[in-house]
């Protein structure tokens, strides 16, 4: 009878306990998830790369405007230079050859000029003076004629002993003008070929457009032009950033930017990208400059940089966090019939904050901060997500 009743007992702890994990667990299949939500939006997807840099010294990257083999370099890291100082220049023996060559033809060609137009001018002046004795001899013939003391044969070879002088001066005149302005197009066109090799033996030689310090240099002797030298100037702060190797090649001049500055209240300022400085030798880095804007702090702030690189049109945008990558997919969670659903997406652009996706329809409902333990048909309960 003991005994009996204690198998009862047991039997009723165990018949309850059952019911109350049953109770448990159809509660957790039927009580929804707590979760933010927002909907996935088509707009502009203005994609960025983040640098980080502060407010620093002026910085100039000299470079050589032409190919060639580097001759001397004449400074390293750490020199103070004047303005005007020579830096650094390329093999320029053919260069030099090229400019006393074109210099001598263009001496020889005014010169040439200078002795045409002189032998012209001469036989003007010989013309003009033969032509001025024969219209006073034919103004005597006629005289003569008109008293009788000549014949009109002699006031007609008269008449045309000026008509020929005449054509003869008038075709000079036309020769010196064709001649001068044939040998002044030879002129300007040889003063062009020296004027080029000027610019090119400038371009073979970097010179410091003002007074600094020698901050990099990646031109060796012996090598290629394909190196530079960048000078750290005085003067005003400029705003400097690094960016890693993979963003900094797609950096360029002109493009836009965002600087937040670390203060308080902290400062956003819109620039653009003024200069990409070369990577200096062994940094996994790119250092770029911003050009210059109202309103930034004292040197040494630090700051964030965010470079506008690329704009896609109408991409469908959803929050970074709302992206899930694991074993090679990538996926977000959507909201269907109040059920959580998994769908497969492509990412073409992320930003700091946001991705750019196909393989969803703007206007989705989409789980913002999904749970990582988030199931397939999971009911949940929908928040719209405050952001942060």
């Amino acid at each position: 009878m003991k005994k009996r009743r204690w198998l009862s007992a047991v039997l009723l702890i165990a018949g309850l306990t059952l019911a109350i994990l049953a109770a448990l667990w159809f509660l957790m299949l039927e009580s929804p998830r707590t979760v933010y939500v927002v909907e996935a939006e088509t707009k502009d997807f203005s994609r960025e790369v983040v640098g980080f840099g502060q407010v620093g010294p002026r910085r100039v990257v000299l470079a050589f405007g032409r190919q060639g083999s580097v001759a001397e370099v004449l400074v390293q890291p750490g020199d103070r230079v004047s303005e005007g100082q020579l830096l650094a220049r390329l093999d320029d023996t053919n260069l030099r050859k090229r400019l006393e060559v074109a210099e001598s033809r263009l001496e020889l060609a005014r010169l040439d000029a200078r002795q045409s137009a002189e032998r012209l001018r001469n036989q003007l002046a010989a013309l003009e003076s033969d032509l001025e004795r024969a219209r006073a001899e034919l103004e005597v013939q006629r005289k003569l004629l008109a008293a009788g003391a000549a014949s009109a044969a002699q006031v007609e070879r008269a008449r045309r002993r000026v008509a020929l002088l005449e054509e003869r001066l008038a075709a000079t005149r036309k020769s010196l003008e064709a001649d001068q302005q044939t040998r002044r197009a030879r002129i300007e066109a040889l003063e062009a070929d020296v004027a080029a090799a000027k610019e090119a033996l400038a371009e073979s030689r970097l010179v410091a457009p003002e007074a600094g310090v020698v901050e990099v240099v990646t031109l060796v002797p012996g090598r290629g032009a394909n190196g530079s030298i960048v000078l750290r100037l005085p003067g005003s702060p400029v705003l400097e950033a690094r960016f890693s190797v993979a963003d900094g090649s797609e950096l360029r001049p002109g493009q836009p930017a965002r600087l937040v500055f670390e203060t308080w209240p902290p400062v956003e300022l819109d620039t653009a990208v003024a200069t990409v400085l070369p990577p200096e030798p062994g940094a996994d880095w790119t250092t770029a400059q911003f050009e210059d804007v109202a309103g930034v702090p004292e040197v040494n702030t630090q700051f964030t940089a965010r470079v506008t690189v690329e704009v896609l049109p109408r991409a469908v945008v959803v929050p970074r966090l709302a992206l899930v990558e694991e074993e090679g997919e990538t996926f977000v969670w959507v909201v269907h019939l109040r059920h959580a659903r998994r769908v497969p997406v492509r990412v073409i652009a992320r930003n700091p904050d946001e991705v750019a996706v196909t393989g969803l329809k703007a206007g989705t409902t989409v789980l913002s901060r999904p749970p990582s333990d988030l199931k397939e048909g999971e009911r949940l309960r929908l928040i719209e997500d405050p952001g942060d």
